[in-house]
């Protein structure tokens, strides 16, 4: 099947005229972009807010962080919000061995195992 090009471009060019001409009102224009504006900024705001509210909950939950030059920061209500959530469970001090793990990482929860266990080794 083949489509003769000068019956298509007839046509096309006999249709070309009557496309009608589109005029943009100016005042429509610039209310529609003051709207795009208006509704960008405020999802700017409302995620500025949600991540000040997020980084306030997250200092709350770390407890005083140490802040060099500062000294330690520490979030108001930041220890009733640790005791709410549960995570201010205080461990006895329990001394450890110079050379466990333990003694690099203080908060680390300690496991205790028996000195004959069959533990991997990787040399």
């Amino acid at each position: 099947m083949s489509i003769d090009d000068t019956g298509v471009l007839a046509r096309l060019r006999s249709g070309a005229d009557t496309v009608e001409e589109h005029r943009f009102d100016a005042d429509e224009v610039l209310a529609g972009s003051r709207r795009a504006l208006r509704r960008r900024r405020s999802w700017q705001a409302a995620g500025a807010c949600t991540t000040a509210v997020a980084v306030a909950f997250s200092l709350a939950l770390a407890g005083p962080v140490p802040v060099p030059g500062m000294g330690e920061l520490a979030v108001p209500g930041g220890a009733q919000l640790r005791e709410l959530v549960g995570l201010d469970q205080t461990q006895p001090d329990v001394p450890a061995d110079p050379g466990s793990s333990a003694s690099l990482m203080p908060g680390a929860p300690r496991v205790s195992v028996p000195d004959n266990a069959k533990l991997p080794t990787y040399d």
